[in-house]
């Protein structure tokens, strides 16, 4: 019968009951042994009890994974087995082998995670003679570490012996430490380095040097002499940095696993990624009750992704859950200095509150290497090495030195570098990079880097526009090359709004636009724009004041702002008027063209497309290429309310075909999705499906989300227009997931044509298979939605 049967032999020993519990958790050796810690044979010994099993160890580390609760009869009933196992004696049951001899202290808490991180460690050991953990404090070393050193006891059987060094200030004492932790007083008037090495010389055992960092020279000697005197001794070392010495192993040490910012997970999946857990398990050790749930998941996800998915950090908060609600802790993590204190009081006063810990590796650099550390700060998610030293050098740090300083820095694990883009990029961990913040704004550099970082994105900001509008440019590439710098741009614009530096402002905010645009912000440089207006307003700057309004106009036009861009509209003409400006006047009457259109007023299209062409003959800088397209569009939209669709086409493919003679993918993907609208209204399904695909595409290579959901919007058009309802709704169920997910809408373009396609829908099918379709289409992935929408359906290639 199955071990979980009812009528199974009742368990009588320990070894019995935790095969059958094991059984019961559907869990083979191996995934119990990664649990708890143990190897497999280890497992396998304790199930036929032949190893004495350690009640205190049985209670820290088999519980969990066997998924028993601390008070439930079968817990008790296996701390119970594992009492009179281990107090018995009776040899006859229990074979116990030889213990491997080592130092390593019980866990006191369970561990969380790793298991791929493990199983890496433990294929890696064996084959290098010195395998080092690096990473930035509060990453785990020592825990990740400590786990490792117990899973392959069995491997070294003269013993594994941990060296704490955290608490040895004198390098001196590295050897002498060392040589205590492996239980040897007499050095026999040998020095301690040498009286180790001839202990070990023979000794198949591990030697673990645990927080080297402070002492990292007396370390990288002791290794050396170990590794050439001792053959088959192993060395583990953790450190903020590598020792870095001839055969050494480095292996930084990961954050704890976090679901992707934007992906969309339930509690339940939330779960399955380290951090939540962690956070979950620390938090019942304040708070018993507590418990992931859908009112608190979001929660606890956003704190853990803040904190970057680093232990100590994690651990810090969830021992708040005491006396706050995840929610509170949430909103004082930008204090989180602070917040996150309080930790174990048995531990190195380093490693009990988050600022400490931080502090302690910022002590080990040079002078330089902080003033450095704290200029880098002035970035915001991370930086080019040519933005570092245009940036950060200067007085006290030289030009040259900057890569060389910049290096160290990842080396000691307080910078991280990511070679995955088109270029190496560096950034802090986020808590690292409050501390160094911290530090810029008690220093007197603060302002001057501020200011430098501006200054540097709005020069680089004329190149970005240069290039990004030109014909022959890779957009994809000169995106993927300044899009990583968006946050960059974020802090320079407050910094110049804060300081009212407002023709600075004004500048980042119009060599940036088609970045926004790009990465699906489009309205969010409407908040800077208009505190820059309210401070050219307070200087009675007319000049400065046109310049902000004539980049605010089209983020109202597209969003529906009627008063503002009214009012906008108003005071150009008042400020055209004022400094005799007709270039700023025939404008101003494109854009009183554009808002009749957008109302679809036929008189008041007419009068502004003749108020323009008199402005235009008056105005002084004003090239032909704008007149005609000003010509064309009020063709085409005139065409368009009346319902001539050829000629609206016929423009549309002008739109289509100058932009791709002048322009590069952003703007022709635009052009591309408004030709196939009119393709669809002249019934020519197959070459507007072309159109479309092209315009999808494009949009998708360029990262462009928001006009991903707008193609999927103009595929549902063609979709109701061949009679295809369902397909119709699910198209639009998709955009609707994006869009969500940006929080924000369509442009106003887009949505006067949904608003067309709607109401056919609602011809073609019913309210409650539209609901069912559109869900349908909302639950798609992207790259499903992308599929979907790219396929061609017969209904295309005929002309109903």
């Amino acid at each position: 019968m199955p071990a979980t049967s009812a009528h199974a032999r009742p368990a009588t020993t320990f070894g019995d009951l935790l095969r059958h519990l094991r059984q019961r958790a559907r869990m083979t050796q191996d995934e119990l042994g990664l649990g708890v810690g143990y190897s497999r044979a280890h497992i396998a010994r304790l199930e036929n009890n032949q190893r004495l099993p350690d009640p205190s160890a049985v209670r820290a580390r088999f519980f969990e994974p066997l998924d028993l609760k601390p008070d439930s009869p079968k817990a008790a009933q296996l701390v119970i087995l594992a009492t009179a196992a281990h107090d018995s004696g009776n040899t006859d049951e229990i074979e116990p082998e030889r213990q491997t001899p080592n130092n390593l202290p019980y866990p006191v808490t369970t561990f969380v995670g790793r298991t791929e991180a493990l199983a890496e460690l433990q294929r890696l050991l064996p084959t290098t003679r010195l395998l080092t953990l690096t990473g930035v404090g509060g990453t785990g070393k020592t825990r990740l570490a400590l786990e490792l050193a117990t899973r392959v006891l069995d491997d070294f059987p003269d013993g594994v012996w941990l060296v704490e060094l955290a608490p040895v200030a004198d390098p001196a004492q590295v050897g002498q430490t060392a040589l205590t932790a492996v239980g040897i007083r007499d050095t026999a008037g040998m020095t301690p380095t040498a009286a180790l090495v001839d202990v070990l010389r023979n000794q198949r055992c591990l030697l673990f040097l645990d927080n080297c960092e402070h002492v990292l020279e007396a370390c990288a000697a002791l290794s050396d002499a170990v590794m050439r005197g001792c053959k088959n001794t192993s060395l583990l070392a953790t450190s903020r940095e590598s020792l870095g010495i001839a055969g050494e192993q480095g292996w930084r040490v990961p954050s704890l696993s976090l679901p992707a910012p934007d992906a969309q997970v339930t509690p339940e999946r939330l779960m399955r990624f380290e951090a939540i857990q962690l956070f979950v398990q620390r938090a019942r050790l304040v708070s018993p009750n507590f418990g992931l749930a859908q009112g608190n998941s979001d929660t606890i996800r956003q704190i853990c992704q803040r904190l970057d998915g680093i232990p100590l950090a994690i651990e810090l908060a969830a021992a708040r859950i005491r006396a706050m609600t995840p929610g509170e802790i949430a909103q004082r993590l930008s204090d989180r200095f602070r917040l996150l204190t309080g930790g174990s009081r048995t531990v190195l006063p380093r490693q009990q509150t988050l600022q400490a810990l931080i502090d302690w590796s910022y002590k080990l650099l040079t002078e330089t290497e902080q003033r450095l550390f704290c200029r880098l700060s002035v970035f915001s998610g991370g930086w080019s090495i040519a933005a570092a030293e245009a940036i950060c050098s200067g007085d006290g740090v030289e030009t040259h030195d900057v890569l060389e300083m910049l290096l160290r820095l990842v080396d000691k694990s307080l910078v991280i570098a990511d070679n995955s883009g088109v270029q190496t990029r560096y950034r802090f961990l986020e808590s690292v990079r409050q501390f160094a913040q911290d530090a810029l704004a008690q220093s007197a550099d603060s302002e001057q880097i501020r200011n430098r970082h501006a200054h540097y994105y709005a020069d680089i900001g004329k190149a970005f526009k240069d290039t990004i509008q030109a014909s022959n440019q890779d957009q994809v590439a000169i995106l993927a090359t300044y899009g990583p710098e968006l946050d960059n741009i974020r802090r320079a614009l407050d910094w110049t709004a804060e300081t009212q530096q407002t023709e600075l402002c004004i500048k980042l905010l119009d060599t940036y636009p088609d970045l926004f645009v790009a990465r699906s912000v489009r309205e969010e440089p409407q908040t800077w724009g208009e505190a820059v207006l309210a401070q050219a307003r307070e200087q009675g700057n007319l000049r400065l004041q046109a310049n902000v309004l004539i980049l605010l106009l089209p983020m109202y036009y597209h969003t529906d702002q009627d008063a503002k861009h009214g009012g906008a509209l108003n005071n150009l003409l008042e400020i055209g008027r004022n400094l005799n400006d007709d270039d700023l006047l025939a404008n101003v009457e494109r854009w009183l063209l554009a808002e009749a259109v957008r109302q679809q007023d036929r008189p008041s299209m007419e009068r502004h497309h003749a108020n323009w062409l008199e402005a235009v003959k008056i105005a002084k800088h004003i090239d032909e290429a704008y007149i005609e397209e000003a010509r064309m569009f009020h063709q085409a939209e005139t065409a368009l309310i009346d319902g001539n669709f050829e000629i609206y086409r016929d423009g549309q493919r002008w739109f289509y075909e100058e932009s791709h003679r002048q322009f590069g993918k952003m703007q022709t993907s635009a052009n591309a999705r408004r030709y196939g609208y009119a393709l669809i209204l002249t019934g020519e399904f197959g070459p507007a499906h072309d159109k479309l695909r092209e315009s999808l595409i494009d949009n998708y290579s360029l990262g462009d989300s928001h006009a991903v959901a707008a193609s999927f919007c103009a595929f549902a058009a063609l979709a109701i227009a061949v009679r295809d309802p369902r397909r119709c709704a699910r198209l639009l169920g998709a955009s609707d997931a994006i869009l969500e997910k940006l929080h924000t809408r369509l442009m106003q373009w887009d949505r006067a044509r949904i608003k067309r396609t709607m109401q056919k829908l609602n011809e073609q099918l019913d309210a409650k298979s539209q609901s069912n379709a559109r869900a349908e289409g909302y639950a798609m992935s992207l790259e499903e939605a992308m599929a979907y929408a790219l396929d061609t359906p017969a209904t295309v290639q005929e002309k109903p």
